[in-house]
């Protein structure tokens, strides 16, 4: 239980290999699980199960550090999502995301199933961001875009979820591969703010990949999923319900991107 200052992780987990993280309990003002590349080794065979992570930013995330490649991760039984009120008063109660994956610096996802996820309170419920941002050492060479693919994620319940929505971002140079969400039943608040189309948020280069990198520009251009440079992306019993009037399409796909819905 973590509040003392503004950038505290609950748990970071950095370039390990045969991991373990069972029956935590993690209230964290920042990120509540976090796996990370910056020591540039392999991070994998890691299991999260059983554990309640309440963050006031993103519960579980990948990045944004990540140099180094993450390889057969399962994330299981767990409990996500925001905070009923923050104590510390520097933020806010409800997190950013409940899934977040932001490879930006080269480094490799390849296999990560999250499955049997109950989430509440947050304001994106998934988020996926693949960039070339290539932060390394000084003196190190500036690798070339890294991958994001590979990914499961299954058996979710949602409810009492921000509007801002669920949104997947690859690139030109790197799309977002091989993404399967399956089972999953999300409610959400409706957006009030203006409905912008996809072309209104740009390329969005260079901006900190976290789920609130459109926040000065409105929520996503779709209440369900907005993806972007994303291939082989199949939906299988994904259903989110706006719980009111919402203006937004159900689905906006933009360029370089194909997806299969059941």
């Amino acid at each position: 239980h973590n509040h003392a200052n503004y950038n505290n992780d609950g748990l970071d987990l950095d370039g390990c290999r045969d991991v373990v993280v069972r029956h935590c309990d993690i209230f964290s003002g920042d990120d509540g699980i976090c796996l990370k590349g910056a020591a540039q080794a392999e991070m994998s065979r890691v299991l999260i199960e059983d554990c309640d992570v309440y963050s006031a930013c993103n519960a579980f995330k990948i990045g944004t550090d990540t140099q180094g490649s993450f390889r057969d991760i399962l994330v299981r039984d767990c409990r996500l999502g925001g905070l009923e009120t923050d104590p510390s008063g520097l933020k806010h109660p409800w997190a950013d995301s409940g899934i977040s994956l932001e490879m930006m610096d080269g480094g490799d996802v390849d296999g990560i199933v999250l499955q049997n996820i109950e989430m509440s309170r947050v304001w994106s419920p998934l988020f996926m961001r693949l960039e070339n941002r290539g932060r390394v050492k000084p003196g190190d060479a500036v690798p070339g875009p890294g991958r994001l693919r590979h990914v499961v994620i299954q058996r979710l319940h949602g409810e009492h979820c921000g509007p801002r929505g669920s949104y997947f971002l690859g690139s030109p140079e790197r799309a977002i591969e091989e993404v399967l969400l399956k089972d999953i039943s999300i409610a959400q608040l409706p957006t009030v703010r203006k409905v912008l189309p996809q072309s209104a948020f740009g390329r969005m280069e260079s901006v900190y990949p976290d789920a609130h990198m459109i926040d000065s520009l409105s929520d996503a251009p779709a209440y369900a999923l907005w993806v972007r440079h994303v291939h082989a992306l199949t939906l299988d019993g994904y259903a989110v319900t706006p719980e009111g009037d919402d203006a937004r399409p159900k689905y906006a796909a933009g360029d370089d991107t194909d997806m299969t819905i059941y």
